[in-house]
């Protein structure tokens, strides 16, 4: 599996509309965005082919987690998706990138996420995702 194919998972069964990016200009962009019903956001998607032993390492860059921080910081829907191998999908919210540059000991990088599954993905799994994709940011700002 690499990104692409990550890409070509959650791109049929999440009911959103979203486009692949390739920002070449505006370093950090995210590579996916999304809408739905008026709510639309950013996803970083990254893969990792397994469980490290120590640290976990998912190659986001500094300038990707700056853009999603301060993409957040101003009310922005944003996160990073990544799977490891066929193991497992971790979502982190935008707010929480900046733990994955330095390479979080898995029980630091388990602690920060924000959605986590493993093994096989169930269509309930993809409307929990969706769930959380769409509304964090929406509810957070109705409080």
């Amino acid at each position: 599996m690499s990104e692409r194919n990550f890409w070509n998972l959650i791109r049929e069964p999440l009911p959103l509309k979203m486009y692949r990016i390739e920002n070449k200009v505006a370093k950090g962009t995210p590579d996916v965005h999304f809408i739905h019903e008026g709510v639309s956001g950013w996803i970083e998607l990254k893969y990792i082919p397994e469980w490290p032993k120590k640290k976990v390492y998912c190659g986001l860059k500094q300038t990707q987690a700056l853009w999603l921080k301060e993409y957040y910081s101003r009310g922005g829907n944003c996160w990073v998706a990544v799977r490891i191998g066929k193991e497992a999908i971790a979502v982190f919210s935008g707010d929480t990138a900046d733990i994955l540059i330095s390479g979080p000991t898995r029980a630091e990088f388990l602690n920060a996420v924000s959605w986590f599954k493993t093994g096989r993905m169930t269509k309930g799994d993809w409307v929990e995702l969706t769930n959380l994709l769409l509304g964090s940011r929406r509810d957070a700002l109705k409080t």
